[in-house]
């Protein structure tokens, strides 16, 4: 051991000690919306077997919209939205939904004729 290293750990002891890796959960940064869009689009077509503008089509009425964000494109808020709702109505059941895409909340809808039946 060189006296360097010897000076150090007298000055430092925890120097000597064998390092620990800590588990530290890093959080990912957050997928921006264009591209949680093409994602879903991209995972409903696949598993659908159909293509992007198909996709589009059905979506929002509009099969050039999805080519056009995949391909570095823009779209208004509310079109964002409702691709996104449409999505979550339609998302296929034996398909899970990609974990780093949240998912929009689904309204509660409440029904005054069940509650009424269930006060009575």
């Amino acid at each position: 051991m060189s006296i360097r290293r010897r000076l150090a750990l007298w000055l430092c002891p925890a120097l000597g000690e064998k390092p620990v890796a800590l588990a530290v959960a890093v959080p990912r940064p957050a997928m921006d919306q264009r591209t949680a869009l093409i994602t879903l689009a991209e995972m409903y077509g696949r598993h659908c077997n159909y293509r992007l503008s198909t996709v589009s089509t059905y979506a929002v009425n509009d099969g050039k919209r999805l080519p056009h964000l995949k391909n570095g494109g823009g779209c208004t808020v509310k079109t964002a939205e409702r691709m996104m709702a449409w999505f979550d109505a339609n998302w296929p059941r034996d398909l899970a939904w990609p974990r780093d895409i949240p998912r929009p909340n689904k309204p509660k809808i409440s029904t005054p004729n069940k509650q009424k039946k269930e006060a009575a």
